[in-house]
């Protein structure tokens, strides 16, 4: 697959920027439970909800009000021509069918926490448009990738939460190791270019601890994702999971998920539209964050 970088990466961040408004927080009712953390070495983060405000609460999130016509929109933008007024429905109709299908399928063969590449499910749809006739165009990977950013930012409008660059420049200061571990898509780290100016490389993330869920085909709350981490953080920079602290705004996949590995799952509260209390689930009865913060800011002040 092509690669997302030098002029195709900030033709597609400046594209993400220009689609996007700004959003504000959503206060949750939630109080911060502001413990301090002592010995804390490394901070991971869940990005969706957690570091950027998501519009629909997730990454993936099928809207199925308005879909037709974001799938209309981002079709055209990426230069295929729609054929009838219907195409976009039929457009919108075979994507999350395919979805549904990968995820039922990765279920039947034992996979309990399903991940997709969303460019073979654009590949997949396209595919069935052109053949039935619903849109003109071709399979160039390139235009692709533009459908498939284009029809995020519709569905999936996100901002960054307030105070995120900053939080990154603190704690980067402070010589704390950061990372990602998120339930993602290719176009996920675009979202630091187009919103703070740089990959999350530049901005003081190591590249070995941004972890995607969509390049190994599984998604929190799989306990893979953080085994990976735990064992990069041990074998690279010699730190052990009670020295990490991962910040998310959801108890099952985060919270729940970070303990299973050791780490101190600390709950972001600080969104109405992405925080899950998870309150009917078992397994997050039984978590216990170590804090609670309400706002980004709050963060530098556990580890003081």
């Amino acid at each position: 697959m092509i690669a997302i970088e030098g002029k195709l990466q900030a033709e597609m961040a400046a594209r993400i920027r220009r689609l996007s408004r700004p959003m504000d927080p959503i206060s949750t009712g939630v109080a911060a439970v502001l413990h301090r953390q002592t010995d804390v070495r490394a901070v991971l983060f869940d990005v969706y909800g957690t570091l950027f405000i998501s519009g629909s609460g997730d990454i993936g999130t099928l809207q199925r009000t308005h879909a037709a016509q974001a799938a209309t929109e981002a079709l055209e933008a990426a230069g295929y021509h729609c054929r009838t007024a219907a195409s976009g429905q039929a457009a919108a109709d075979f994507f999350r069918d395919l979805m549904e299908e990968e995820h039922a399928g990765r279920r039947a063969a034992g996979v309990e926490f399903p991940e997709v590449d969303i460019r073979r499910i654009w590949h997949a749809t396209v595919s069935r448009l052109l053949a039935t006739g619903e849109i003109s165009g071709d399979l160039q990977e390139v235009r692709l990738l533009r459908l498939a950013v284009e029809y995020e930012c519709r569905v999936n409008p996100v901002w960054p939460m307030p105070g995120l660059k900053e939080l990154i420049a603190a704690l980067a200061g402070k010589g704390v190791i950061l990372g990602l571990i998120s339930n993602a898509q290719f176009m996920t780290p675009l979202l630091f270019d187009a919103f703070l100016g740089g990959s999350p490389a530049e901005l003081g993330l190591r590249d070995e601890l941004c972890i995607y869920s969509f390049r190994h085909g599984v998604g929190k709350p799989a306990v893979d994702l953080y085994e990976q981490a735990r064992d990069v953080l041990r074998d690279i920079f010699r730190v052990e999971s009670g020295e990490v602290l991962y910040l998310g705004n959801d108890m099952l996949n985060d919270v729940w998920g970070a303990s299973r590995c050791g780490f101190r799952g600390v709950l972001f509260a600080g969104d109405r539209r992405s925080l899950r209390l998870r309150d009917e689930d078992e397994r997050c009865r039984r978590a216990e964050p170590a804090a609670v913060v309400t706002a980004l800011g709050q963060l530098p002040q556990l580890l003081e």
